[in-house]
């Protein structure tokens, strides 16, 4: 990949991840005690069966979203730095 290529795409995730956050994303209130009832509650608020998911998408949302972007951007980074090897 080019190097710039790789800034561009770059810079066009990182847009697109900032407009996701701060226009798209809705992060619901965290609830400070971890009982199953407000599992419940966060799964019945977000329409959600699935209880992983509840708690993934509930409270966590912001730090799974964050877990995602470091490995993409690893990943890049990565590949980057083997091209530029050769």
């Amino acid at each position: 990949m080019r190097p710039i290529l790789l800034k561009i795409s770059c810079v066009a995730l990182l847009a697109g991840a900032l407009t996701f956050v701060g226009f798209v994303a809705k992060i619901p209130d965290a609830i400070p005690h971890t009982t199953a009832e407000s599992v419940a509650v966060i799964a019945h608020q977000l329409n959600i069966r699935n209880l992983v998911s509840a708690i993934y998408l509930g409270p966590r949302v912001v730090d799974t979203f964050l877990e995602v972007m470091v490995v993409i951007f690893a990943v890049i980074g990565m590949k980057y730095a083997r091209e530029s090897i050769r």
